[in-house]
């Protein structure tokens, strides 16, 4: 969660009137490297089938990779020593509509204002329909 408040990923707000939120989950991971030792990890995903099209998202089409084309980056990168290095480019990907999720529970603060609290999204997050697009698009 800690990540999400650093990234801006999100704003806490109130739900406006007629609008509904998009439902979220945990998803809990353990990960083991080539040594052995185990690493924990979680993330707070959003519930996509839950999205109202025309209202939460417009288009879903992204282009993806070729497995060959893949391949044959590896290739290139052992061939010239080269060192490749993953991102988590769905978080860095800005939103391209409103959309207002649940808070993720263990992290319900009481609210001070009337109405629903939810967190206003600024960027994608793993789940919605639109973010594979949104990060081809930036």
């Amino acid at each position: 969660m800690d990540s999400l408040i650093q990234n801006e990923t999100f704003i806490l707000t109130t739900l406006p009137e007629g609008r509904n939120s998009v439902e979220g989950r945990w998803v809990y991971t353990i990960k083991e490297g080539s040594d052995g030792a185990k690493t924990y990890k979680t993330r707070y995903v959003a519930k996509g089938y839950s999205q109202v099209k025309g209202i939460d998202y417009q288009e879903t089409f992204s282009p993806t990779v070729n497995l060959i084309s893949v391949r044959a980056l590896f290739q290139i990168a052992a061939q010239h020593d080269l060192s490749l290095h993953q991102m988590n480019a769905y978080l860095n990907a800005p939103i391209d509509c409103e959309i207002y999720m649940d808070r993720a529970e263990g992290f319900e603060a009481p609210s001070s204002s009337n109405g629903k609290p939810v967190y206003k999204l600024n960027k994608s997050l793993y789940g919605l329909k639109q973010s594979g697009r949104n990060w081809n698009n930036v």
